[in-house]
């Protein structure tokens, strides 16, 4: 069997395999595909050259901390029925995850349709969603506290908000770089809805010296058994203080007139009840977010950002990794040194003499500030032979006042 980018003959049988798999409206999967780029695509092709399953691969920039990783994004993942349940996905995700790492990608993430399955190559949960819902009433104590002057915006201003979201990602540990013509302009400014893109409303807050402070991106979404009966849908609010996230809220207080609720997603820990006069007007609730895998653990870890210490301040670990998915991987220990601002990264076969040990999904967890290394020992899935190990590596994954982890893009 081969693994290769699509032809062009191959992106309709493609995209009746998508229709079929995720029982979706014909419209989007035809809009979908008129953009679609066939290098993106990867299809698995029997030996009479026969399209029986498919993936597509997006390369984002995630921000984890103070920079950014590369990452192959996989979506779109599907297999006609009467291929399945033969092993032929896993065939397909062994091969593109080889060839990723080939290219010098050494993280991938994707939305899975089930954890169980990916969790079986490699990939784990990463980051979580807490999604706020407040009745619009009881944000009435937000009334604006600082001059400026909120702008509706068009598409000539999405610059401006792309500049306030690079600033905000910056320490974040999730957060998705973003270009003006792709997704901004395709998933964070429209929303796909009954078979059309439709615009949502922007707005910028500016301070009185003139500087782009804070923007919250909405619609107002009808309830099915009453169109009067509305909730403010926001796809997203950015700040650079609290005085600007107070802005914002206050403006949300004054669409009482419009929404009866206003719902948002945020990060876990965004605290919410703290804020409100009334806590018992608003529910926060949680859910599972993408998931991560390491394609090149040394690599990898080399890559990401880590805190800088203090000149005189130091912390090693070493941590021994099992991946029974991609063999360079597997079974070695990986020795983590800082001093300072440097940081050095070293492997060597083996794993009996480190002071900590986990499975490669763990690690992905670790990795992206999920789980600290401390919550990962406590609920045993992080294996502590040393404990000055374990304080170390508390020290490097989880320091003091990190963000929890969170996307608010989907791919």
């Amino acid at each position: 069997m081969e693994v290769r980018p699509l032809r062009e003959e191959e992106k309709e049988p493609f995209a009746r395999i998508l229709r079929d798999a995720f029982v979706t409206e014909p419209g989007f999967v035809n809009q979908w595909m008129e953009r679609a780029i066939l290098e993106d695509m990867r299809g698995l092709f029997d030996d009479n050259g026969r399209l029986i399953s498919g993936l597509r691969l997006l390369w984002h920039d995630v921000w984890l901390g103070r920079k950014k990783v590369r990452m192959a994004g996989i979506t779109n993942v599907a297999t006609p029925p009467e291929y399945r349940r033969k092993g032929l996905l896993k065939n397909l995700l062994r091969e593109v995850m080889r060839q990723e790492h080939e290219k010098g990608i050494n993280v991938s993430g994707l939305y899975p349709f089930e954890f169980s399955f990916y969790r079986k190559f490699g990939y784990e949960l990463a980051g979580s969603v807490q999604r706020v819902t407040v009745k619009i009433p009881a944000m009435a104590d937000f009334r604006s506290q600082s001059k400026g002057q909120w702008t509706q915006c068009t598409e000539e201003d999405w610059p401006r908000f792309k500049a306030l979201y690079d600033r905000y990602c910056v320490g974040r540990f999730g957060r998705m770089d973003r270009a003006i013509d792709t997704i901004w302009k395709r998933s964070v400014m429209t929303s796909f809805d009954n078979g059309n893109y439709i615009p949502l409303t922007s707005y910028i807050w500016t301070d009185e010296s003139g500087q782009d402070r804070a923007y919250i991106i909405y619609r107002m979404k009808a309830k099915a058994s009453n169109e009067w009966d509305r909730d403010m849908r926001v796809r997203e609010m950015v700040w650079v203080d609290e005085a600007a996230r107070h802005e914002i809220y206050a403006f949300i207080a004054n669409h009482d007139s419009q929404a009866e609720s206003v719902i948002w997603n945020t990060e876990p820990g965004d605290e919410v009840y703290s804020l409100l006069a009334n806590p018992r007007a608003a529910t926060i609730e949680h859910e599972a977010g993408y998931m991560l895998r390491l394609l090149d653990v040394e690599k990898g870890l080399a890559e990401r950002a880590w805190p800088v210490l203090e000149a005189n301040e130091s912390a090693a670990f070493s941590l021994a990794v099992r991946d029974d998915v991609l063999d360079w991987n597997d079974r070695r220990t990986y020795r983590m040194a800082a001093r300072g601002e440097q940081v050095e990264i070293s492997s060597q076969a083996g794993t009996e003499k480190a002071g900590l040990s986990c499975d490669v999904r763990i690690l992905a967890q670790l990795y992206a500030g999920y789980l600290s290394p401390v919550h990962a020992a406590r609920l045993g899935k992080l294996e502590v032979r040393s404990g000055a190990d374990l304080v170390a590596a508390q020290r490097l994954f989880s320091p003091p006042g990190q963000p929890a982890a969170f996307m608010n893009d989907w791919w």
